[in-house]
């Protein structure tokens, strides 16, 4: 084991041991991304805003950065 020999784990050595921990990892961050993207369409949908599109787009690439703006901007409308 890992920390048997060296006393901790190295994080890297973890990763390349386990690449379904990396594959997991990606499957939860594009999980979250299409929930929060299909959320943002129906909101946008719901308010009537004519860029529904865009901000769909934006929050497909990227994330939760451009969902946290979304929030920001439509609260106001």
């Amino acid at each position: 084991m890992i920390f048997q020999q060296r006393g901790y784990v190295d994080p890297y050595e973890f990763l390349m041991a386990n690449p379904q921990f990396i594959f997991l990892i990606i499957g939860i961050i594009v999980a979250i991304n299409v929930l929060l993207s299909v959320w943002v369409y129906r909101d946008a949908r719901k308010k009537e805003i004519v860029t529904y599109r865009i901000w769909v787009t934006i929050v497909v690439l990227s994330g939760i950065i451009g969902f946290i703006i979304y929030l920001l901007r439509t609260r106001k409308e």
